[in-house]
């Protein structure tokens, strides 16, 4: 006897397609990521996104499917956040202890000093869920239409009010679910008419082709059409004002690789990242960095070779008055960087294992081959730069034999020319190479500038870093400073670099070695900081601190008699700051400027009246939505009654009767199976004390196996209805 193979209805190939088609559209929920926060390693979690949803669909064991699931998510974590074997499950551990942790912080309601790996295992978490939600939607329920719309109003949103131009992403947006939305039609009509598929799969994909054709061609209509202009003005500019978003991105504070994109809010956070053992206070220097864009550093060069005994590089001329002293750096569990930190001008280190490889790159940036590094100590000669050598100095030609001087005047084309300008009528009153940078680094302590770090801009593409600073905002904190000062610097031909690092943190304790008095510093991400360094001949590499409210801690001397005393400060008074000021009391890097102009206040208190009205319309339209929501059958109930009373024909009893039933199975009495409606009429009337069920279901037989077209018993329908809804409904 020949078996019958039974076609399925609809195709796995459909259900397929038409899931990573969902797929792709949470895709574009992670691609701004990068651009709008301080995410890195993307491709990790691209590949985890893709790897879940691919578990998700596959027809396997489900508990083998959350095993393997579980295994990807820890294989992340391990890859993003330790060094050690993945087989050493002693990582496991710490991850489990972190998370408890991180519950005292979540009932404080802390978010800001979420860890970035427990912040990592939500966005992981998140992941893991969407994979199950979007199947839901897009495969089982074929309701995709509100993540849909949640997924353009999501993009429009970061293309009007941040840097990310969603472009293209609308365009792939519109194409990915029109497919999706025709194919779940196109799935429900094949289920509702019982159509056979073919099992030959090219047989299968034919039904897609016009869904295909007409969504391209629809698109390529859209994009190629002629578009009018704008006939109201711009809402974004009032929107920007009333709420505070300035075309922002707000960041976590701390140390981070990417410097490529500079701007936007950041959140403050006092999380301890290392303490240093040190006999004076220090800037902890990390790396420096050549190539400005206009929106940001780059590195021109990532070339690294193994660093020997002996630190390759020198940030000053050794003939310089200097001391030699030692240092010791302990990093907090799971807050190392992969470079080392160093203080001016590092010679040797030392790691606790003593086998430890350490790479070291054009940027001075010293990094352990494999791994992490959690405590070292450091030998290093801490300078005093000669005053006097510094004001005799000139500038270094083309042909200076120490480095190419091309790389440390770099500039963008683009680069507005006022920015130019402003950098000649400051250094204009100046002869000597030092008072002109001088005049620069003075710049930002008059003439309108503010340190602050919300309400600061991410440049558009049209726009450049340093000049929207200068010219429109005045307001930023140190990698505004930093970045302006060296930019100016260079459009005179001034060798300058951009360093980044930290500041010298809270001194905790002391403690005494061979009769030697050591200071114990912690330092917190709130520490991490940017200032400038510029090239003096003879000299070397010499730190300069623009940043208000900052001192520059590095020494300076004179081996003259008669200097005013202003040049003997290497950092002068800021108009903002009293004469005696401790240098201890200075802010960090994190505390906003509260000697904001006034109008800056006046502008702040007049948004709260309109913050207050739009809070409390979101909140008038949460409640709304959550009682509408809750009174839903009751709404739809007076919709389906008032139908009925305008159409009173068949089909409208017979929405009246399914209504009916629908509401019955709310209030508990779900009609079972094996009953005819007739048996369950009567259980109802039993219930409720009425005979009004079995009367409409008499005459929904009535209607529904005779095929009336019109009722002549709407009064009596209409009493009945009224009298069980009242019973059944209250």
């Amino acid at each position: 006897m020949t078996k019958l193979v039974k076609q399925p209805t609809v195709s796995m190939w459909y259900s397929s397609i038409l899931y990573f088609l969902g797929f792709f559209l949470f895709l574009e929920w992670l691609y701004p990521l990068q651009q709008v926060t301080d995410t890195v390693d993307m491709h990790v979690f691209l590949g985890f996104a893709a790897f879940c949803f691919v578990m998700t669909l596959i027809q396997i064991n489900k508990l083998l499917k959350f095993l393997l699931k579980s295994v990807g998510f820890l294989f992340v974590l391990h890859h993003l956040f330790f060094d050690d074997s993945i087989f050493q499950f002693v990582w496991i551990w710490e991850v489990i202890e972190d998370v408890f942790q991180h519950m005292s912080l979540i009932y404080h309601r802390e978010w800001s000093m979420f860890s970035p790996m427990f912040r990592s295992l939500l966005f992981l978490v998140l992941i893991w869920l969407m994979s199950y939600l979007i199947h839901y939607w897009f495969v089982y329920s074929k309701r995709m239409t509100a993540f849909i719309l949640l997924t353009f109003s999501y993009i429009a949103v970061l293309d009007t009010f941040t840097a990310y131009d969603a472009k293209w992403a609308i365009v792939r947006i519109f194409i990915f679910s029109f497919i999706a939305l025709g194919m779940a039609h196109l799935i429900k009509e094949i289920e509702r008419e019982g159509l056979r598929l073919s099992l030959s799969i090219k047989k299968q994909l034919k039904w897609m082709i016009p869904i295909v054709v007409i969504v391209m061609f629809s698109t390529f209509i859209g994009y190629a059409a002629p578009k009018w202009d704008a006939k109201w003005d711009d809402p974004v500019p009032y929107l920007k004002g009333v709420t505070g978003i300035n075309g922002k991105s707000i960041k976590k504070v701390g140390y981070g690789e990417d410097d490529s994109r500079l701007g936007g809010d950041f959140v403050e956070d006092d999380t301890p990242v290392f303490q240093a053992t040190v006999q004076s206070k220090q800037y902890w220097r990390v790396e420096t960095k050549d190539l400005y864009t206009g929106k940001g550093w780059k590195k021109s060069s990532s070339a690294t070779s193994v660093m020997e005994d002996v630190v390759p590089f020198s940030t000053f001329n050794p003939i310089i008055e200097s001391e030699r002293m030692e240092a010791m750096i302990e990093f907090k569990p799971r807050m190392e960087i992969p470079k080392l930190v160093y203080p001016y001008d590092i010679v040797e280190v030392k790691a606790d294992d003593g086998d430890t490889t350490f790479l070291v790159d054009d940027s001075q940036a010293i990094r352990v081959e494999k791994g992490k590094i959690s405590q070292y100590e450091l030998t290093y000669i801490q300078p005093s730069y000669p005053l006097d050598d510094l004001k005799q100095s000139e500038k270094p030609n083309a042909n200076s034999p120490i480095f190419d001087l091309e790389e440390y005047t770099q500039l963008p084309e683009e680069l507005p020319m006022r920015v130019r300008e402003l950098a000649l009528e400051i250094t204009e009153p100046y002869d000597t190479y030092y008072d002109q940078v001088k005049a620069i680094e003075q710049y930002f302590n008059q003439n309108g500038f503010v340190y602050q770090t919300s309400n600061i801009p991410v440049p558009g593409e049209e726009d450049d870093y340093v000049d929207q600073f200068l010219f429109d905002t005045k307001a930023g904190y140190c990698d505004n400073y930093s970045t302006s000062m060296v930019v100016m610097l260079r459009t005179l031909d001034i060798p300058a670099r951009w360093v980044k690092g930290f500041t010298g943190g809270e001194e905790v304790d002391t403690v005494t070695k061979a009769d030697t008095t050591y200071h114990v510093y912690e330092v917190t991400n709130m520490n991490a900081h940017s200032w400038v360094e510029v090239f003096f001949p003879d000299v070397g590499w010499v730190p300069f601190e623009p940043t208000q409210g900052f001192s520059n801690l590095a020494n300076f001397h004179t081996e003259t008699d008669a200097v005013d005393e202003d040049i003997l400060e290497a950092e002068p008074e800021t108009p903002e700051l009293d004469e005696e000021t401790d240098e201890q009391d200075m802010p960090e890097e994190q505390t906003e400027d509260t000697s904001a102009p006034s109008e800056v206040d006046g502008e702040t208190d007049t948004k709260w009246p309109m913050r207050i009205l739009i809070g409390s319309l979101i909140i008038i339209l949460i409640v709304g939505g959550i009682m509408i929501y809750r009174k839903r059958l009751y709404l739809e109930t007076l919709w389906v009654e008032k139908r009925w009373e305008r159409k009173q024909d068949a089909q409208a009893f017979q929405n009246l009767y399914h209504h009916l039933l629908k509401i019955l199975q709310q209030y508990d009495k779900e009609k079972v199976s094996y009953y005819t409606l007739r048996e369950y009429a009567s259980q109802v009337d039993l219930r409720y004390d009425t005979n009004a069920m079995r009367k409409l279901t008499g005459l929904y037989e009535h209607v529904l196996y005779r095929g009336v077209k019109k009722v002549d018993t709407a009064e009596e329908i209409t009493q009945l209805w009224k009298d069980l809804i009242k019973r059944i409904m209250g």
